[in-house]
C-alpha cells in the first residue's frame, strides 16, 4: 500500500534518509572498529537480509533489480579485498552498494513524485549549510581543516553543488527572487569549502539537465545562470577562493602546475594516476585487491588515488572493472526505462566528480539517486505542462 503524507512529513522522511546516507561512514567506522568482524558481519549480513526482504515486499521491479546488482557486485568486491586490509576494503565496499539500500528503506511505500527532489533537497541541504555555519563559527570558519558540521570539505562542496542544481527548478517556476537568493547562498557555500571537482560536475550536469529536462518556461541555459552565481559569488564573498585560484592557476600554465612535488592537489592527483596505472601493469587482471592500493604503493597517508574508476582498475584489475562497468550499464539501463528526467542530473554530477576526489565510498551518492529514480513517480509538471513528460 501507497501512502501520501503532508510536505513537512514528506520532509522529514526524506531527511532522515539523506542524512543517514551522508553519516553512513560514521556509522560503518564505529561498527568495523569497535565490534569483532565476525559480529560486524553477521550485523551486516543480518540488516541487509532484512533490508532485500523489504524491498522484495515492495512492488517495483527496477528496485529489485538494482538490489540484486548491487548485492552480486558487493560480493565480487569483498571477495577481490580477501586477504587485504579487512576494514578499509571491506569498509569501502559496503557504503557504495549497501548503504544507498539501506537508506531507501525509510523511503518505500511513501508515494514520491520526481519532480518534488528538488525542492526536498534545496531544503535538507540549506539545513546542512546552516550548521555548517554555526559549527565553523564556532570552530575555525576560514581554516579548512575544520569539518563543515557533518561532513568535510569536499562532500560539502558536492552538497552545494547538487543544491544549485536542485534550485534550478525555482528558476523555471518563476520563482526568481528565490532562485536568486538560494543559488546564491549554495555557491558561497561551494566556493567556502575550496574544492574544484563540483565546477566540472555541475558543466557536465548542468549540459544534461538543460538539454534533457523539458520545459517551456526556460529563461536562459542553466549552465550561463550557474556560471553567473558562482562569479558573483566569488565577488560578493571577498576572500581567495582556493577553488578559483587553482583552477586559474593551471589554465593559465598547465605544465607548470602539474609538474614537481609542490605542484598542489592537481598536480600529487596526476602522480597518483601514474602510480595507479603502473600496478595496473603489474596485475592487470586482478588488481592489487580491493583496499590493497596503499599497501602496494607503501603509502601511509593517502589510502586511494582520489578517482574511483582508476582505484577500482588498479585494485581490481581488468575483469573487477568489467564488473563495475557491467553494473553502470544496469544503472543507465534502469534510467532509460524509467524514464527519468530530473534524477539522472544529479546521478550525472556525482559520476562526475568521483574521477578527482574520494574513494569508492563515494559512489554511494549517485546509487542513492539511483534508487530513488526506482521508486519515484515520473512526474516534470513543474518543468512542463506537455502531458507526454508526465507519468
Amino acid at each position: 500500500m501507497m501512502y501520501s503524507i503532508p510536505k513537512i512529513g514528506r520532509l522529514l522522511v526524506f531527511l532522515t534518509s539523506f542524512l543517514f546516507l551522508i553519516g553512513s561512514s560514521y556509522i560503518t567506522d564505529y561498527i568495523l572498529i569497535n565490534i569483532s568482524h565476525i559480529v560486524s558481519l553477521f550485523m551486516i549480513c543480518v540488516i541487509s537480509a532484512l533490508v532485500v526482504m523489504l524491498i522484495f515486499h515492495y512492488n517495483n521491479y527496477y528496485l529489485k533489480l538494482f538490489a540484486v546488482a548491487s548485492i552480486v557486485v558487493f560480493i565480487f568486491f569483498i571477495y577481490y579485498s580477501i586477504g587485504n586490509t579487512y576494514y578499509y576494503g571491506f569498509s569501502k565496499s559496503f557504503l557504495a552498494f549497501l548503504i544507498p539500500l539501506w537508506s531507501s528503506v525509510v523511503l518505500l511505500g511513501i508515494r514520491w513524485n520526481e519532480s518534488e527532489i528538488p525542492d526536498l533537497l534545496v531544503d535538507s541541504i540549506l539545513l546542512i549549510v546552516v550548521f555548517a555555519v554555526a559549527y565553523k563559527y564556532e570552530y575555525g570558519f576560514y581554516n579548512r581543516n575544520v569539518r563543515f558540521g557533518i561532513v568535510g570539505p569536499i562532500p560539502f562542496g558536492w552538497l552545494c553543488a547538487i543544491g544549485l542544481l536542485s534550485n534550478y527548478k525555482n528558476l523555471v517556476v518563476g520563482k526568481i527572487f528565490k532562485f536568486i537568493v538560494i543559488s546564491m547562498i549554495f555557491a558561497i557555500g561551494l566556493l567556502w569549502s575550496g574544492s574544484k571537482s563540483p565546477f566540472i560536475g555541475i558543466m557536465l550536469a548542468s549540459a544534461y539537465g538543460y538539454l534533457a529536462i523539458p520545459s517551456e518556461r526556460k529563461r536562459i541555459p542553466i549552465i550561463l545562470f550557474t556560471l553567473l552565481c558562482v562569479v558573483s559569488a566569488y565577488y560578493f564573498f571577498g576572500f581567495e577562493s582556493r577553488a578559483i585560484d587553482n583552477i586559474a592557476d593551471f589554465y593559465q600554465d598547465a605544465d607548470v602546475y602539474v609538474d614537481g612535488s609542490g605542484a598542489g592537489s592537481i598536480g600529487v592527483r596526476f602522480a597518483l594516476y601514474d602510480m595507479s596505472f603502473e600496478l595496473v601493469k603489474k596485475s592487470p587482471f586482478f588488481g592489487v585487491g580491493v583496499g590493497g592500493w596503499a599497501d602496494a604503493l607503501n603509502m601511509t597517508r593517502i589510502l586511494y588515488p582520489h578517482n574511483a574508476y582508476i582505484e577500482v582498475l588498479s585494485e581490481g584489475g581488468i575483469t573487477l572493472f568489467f564488473i563495475f562497468m557491467l553494473y553502470f550499464l544496469i544503472i543507465f539501463i534502469i534510467i532509460k526505462k524509467k524514464r527519468m528526467i530530473v534524477l539522472p542530473t544529479i546521478i550525472i554530477f556525482y559520476l562526475s566528480v568521483i574521477n578527482f576526489s574520494g574513494d569508492l565510498s563515494y559512489f554511494r551518492y549517485a546509487a542513492y539517486f539511483v534508487v530513488l529514480g526506482c521508486i519515484t513517480r515520473r512526474d516534470v509538471s513543474a518543468y512542463s505542462t506537455d502531458e507526454k513528460y508526465n507519468a
